[in-house]
């Protein structure tokens, strides 16, 4: 209606994502409820699901675990595409992962999501075995905030966004961690990751007696991390 209109208009000229707007964002053929409480999805978060995907294509049934999981996104392309997976998501938020559950209720995939601070490491011990962890984490140095578009940094949750300028890469640090004791010893990792320190991040996995295989996106940018487990 007229006055709904107006409505939207007023927000838009205001800055605010037009996904905001309306409610709602595609994420690999998906429609997903969105809101100021989580990211907007990426196109380059697509890539990661794809190179999940094209791994895990096989009639194999692993655990796979999605941290800082938001809209759902990430665990609800891969639950829908493959199935015969177990998928759990983690997010530190619980007003993001109430509209995960409603994603993944609307699109009728069963996933598990679990409200924890994963940089806590006292939770872990709860956790099992994966077979892949996925990761889409915050990454943006605080001091890059000025750089950044107005939309993203007014509307979107800097918790799911920044981290400390002085500890960028704390979350990479923290699944190396995670994975030596519940990465399955043939498992994968996929992480997206900042550009400028894709290298370093590749780096401190290969200190964690990791493997990592350094993948650009669609823009030929430095984003995505596969990590393979190899023996010391």
């Amino acid at each position: 209606n007229y006055t709904r209109l107006n409505e939207c208009l007023s927000a838009l000229k205001m800055h605010q994502p037009v996904q905001y707007v309306i409610g709602e964002a595609w994420f690999y053929k998906m429609k997903l409820k969105v809101s100021p409480a989580v990211l907007i999805p990426r196109p380059e978060t697509e890539e990661l699901v794809e190179a999940v995907i094209e791994h895990f294509g096989k009639p194999i049934s692993p655990n796979l675990l999605d941290i800082g999981t938001g809209s759902g996104c990430i665990a609800i392309a891969l639950k829908k595409h493959l199935p015969q997976i177990q998928m759990t998501g983690l997010d530190i938020s619980e007003q993001a992962l109430a509209i995960a559950r409603e994603n993944a209720s609307a699109l009728q995939t069963e996933v598990r999501f679990i409200q924890t601070d994963f940089l806590d490491e006292s939770y872990w011990d709860s956790l099992p075995l994966y077979g892949a962890i996925i990761s889409n984490p915050p990454y943006i140095p605080e001091k890059e905030k000025q750089l950044l578009d107005k939309n993203v940094v007014d509307h979107e949750p800097h918790i799911a966004l920044f981290v400390e300028s002085n500890r960028p890469l704390i979350f990479y640090e923290k699944i190396a961690a995670f994975g030596k004791t519940h990465l399955k010893g043939s498992g994968k990792i996929f992480l997206e990751t900042h550009e400028d320190f894709a290298e370093q991040t590749a780096a401190l996995f290969n200190d964690a007696y990791y493997a990592s295989v350094i993948k650009k996106d669609l823009f030929e940018k430095n984003r995505m991390l596969i990590v393979t487990r190899r023996s010391r």
